[in-house]
């Protein structure tokens, strides 16, 4: 995950209220290679009083001083699956559970716990 570049959408956001970037680009046929293949198209977004920055890697320690307030949703792992089908279909689901799965259970399990999350909601 490209922190840096999340870290200056939240500083732009906080001192001029805007921000402009390229996404990452998933539709990508190597999305995966190891260099960050970005979208031709821009996103911009201006702030509000509040500002979610969502996902599993949103917390990094890295962007703490952007951050007002540290929110784990912990939803439990039937409902994580039942939205990723949703979301993805079911030929997603070995990849999800091969990689991905994995690596957020890692994350959370040692770079950020629950108990370093100013707020858990588990349900």
């Amino acid at each position: 995950m490209d922190w840096s570049r999340q870290e200056t959408v939240l500083r732009s956001l906080r001192s001029t209220g805007e921000a402009t970037w390229h996404p990452f680009d998933w539709e990508a046929t190597d999305w995966d290679s190891g260099e960050a293949r970005l979208a031709e198209t821009t996103i911009e977004a201006c702030s509000l009083p509040i500002v979610f920055l969502e996902g599993a890697y949103s917390c990094r320690p890295e962007l703490h001083s952007q951050l007002d307030a540290l929110v784990l949703l912990d939803p439990p792992p039937e409902v994580r699956r039942a939205q990723l089908l949703g979301r993805e279909g079911d030929a997603y689901r070995a990849e999800w559970e091969g990689r991905w799965s994995t690596a957020e259970d890692h994350y959370l399990s040692h770079i950020m716990p629950p108990d370093k999350f100013d707020l858990v909601l588990a349900g």
